[in-house]
């Protein structure tokens, strides 16, 4: 919801041209989201983990 969002906001601001990278962008981001999250998730806890020790 939130990808379709962008690319509207995409398509008024810079028109057609830009939707077609901004497309490109929403499906590489959805094809490596479990990739995204572990990076994500495994920062988060290693930043808390450091955090907690200080």
């Amino acid at each position: 919801m939130i990808l379709l969002l962008i690319n509207i906001v995409v398509f008024a601001r810079l028109g057609a041209a830009a939707v077609g990278v901004s497309i490109g962008l929403s499906v590489l981001l959805f094809l490596y989201r479990e990739r995204i999250v572990k990076v994500m998730r495994d920062r988060l806890a290693k930043a808390f983990k450091v955090g907690g020790k200080t």
